[in-house]
């Protein structure tokens, strides 16, 4: 049994929504059937990868030295962080981070911790499954596993340990899923071609994604995320003044709109980038 466990919390700028915690707890109930499931280990075991000039490696990339073994001897042990002898379990803390300063915030904090990318999560097609695969990643990076060189993702970065395991996640949940009724309506939101996890370590890391942020549809998610913690604040209250109904009614409208001028701006993109999720109509915001 993999000895991690996790503690949702907040940073000194955001906090989850009601919602948003849901899906986490979602997502972290995922990560533990996966990774204490038998495939996930005889898969990160087994691990081999071939290079474009046609070398079989039977190691991950960026292992620190370790066989495969080693590595999934890590992950099952890995979370003892200055714990008192004889502690089985600690806690890694998840947190909320929707920009470059928080995730910074997150990558020098003395504890460890995941931050989960609020810019996302509030998209339908932002699935549990997603949240598992993310937590996967960082989880590996606290470990001391990289997928980057200097800020960038190193060539074949797909078979380092953050991101090989994540991907194996993916394909065991799906394994999964074909018992599990839940798991396979997240499946239905999935496209392998495109599958995005965006775990926040890369983001903070990567140069571009300050270049990123600009994007008027990444904008669009940051003010949808505020938007979403007034609303929940709105809900909240009872025996509502007039000037209150008509906020939480104004919030609501713009969240709505908000959110087809998002799927516009998916729709219209010249690069393609965006194309697999386009299709995905988000539903209406409930008028609680």
């Amino acid at each position: 049994m993999v000895n991690v466990k996790f503690n949702i919390g907040c940073t000194r700028t955001a906090y989850f929504t009601k919602n948003q915690t849901a899906k986490v707890k979602a997502g972290i109930a995922i990560f533990e059937k996966v990774i204490n499931h038998p495939s996930f280990k005889e898969r990160i075991c087994n691990f081999n990868w071939t290079s474009p000039e046609g070398t079989t490696f039977n190691r991950f990339l960026f292992c620190n030295g370790m066989s495969n073994t080693q590595v999934w001897d890590c992950i099952q042990d890995g979370c003892d962080w200055g714990t008192t002898p004889g502690t089985t379990t600690s806690f890694v803390n998840v947190v909320p981070c929707c920009s470059v300063s928080e995730m910074g915030w997150v990558a020098n904090s003395p504890v460890p911790t995941i931050c989960i990318n609020t810019n996302v999560i509030n998209n339908s097609w932002y699935t549990p499954v997603h949240i598992a695969c993310c937590l996967v990643h960082e989880y590996c990076v606290n470990l001391g596993f990289s997928c980057l060189v200097n800020g960038t993702p190193v060539e074949n970065w797909e078979c380092t340990v953050p991101a090989a395991c994540a991907s194996i996640c993916c394909d065991v949940a799906r394994q999964m899923s074909m018992t599990d009724t839940d798991l396979a309506g997240y499946f239905q939101w999935i496209n392998e071609t495109n599958f995005n996890y965006y775990p926040c370590s890369t983001c903070f890391y990567v140069d571009a994604y300050t270049n990123t942020t600009a994007a008027p549809n990444t904008r669009i998610d940051e003010l949808i995320n505020t938007m979403y913690t007034e609303l929940e604040c709105l809900q909240s209250v009872t025996n509502c003044t007039p000037q209150e109904t008509n906020r939480l009614n104004t919030v609501t409208e713009c969240l709505n709109n908000l959110k087809e001028i998002k799927n516009r701006l998916y729709v219209t993109s010249l690069d393609g980038c965006e194309q697999v999720t386009s299709t995905v109509v988000e539903s209406e915001v409930p008028l609680n």
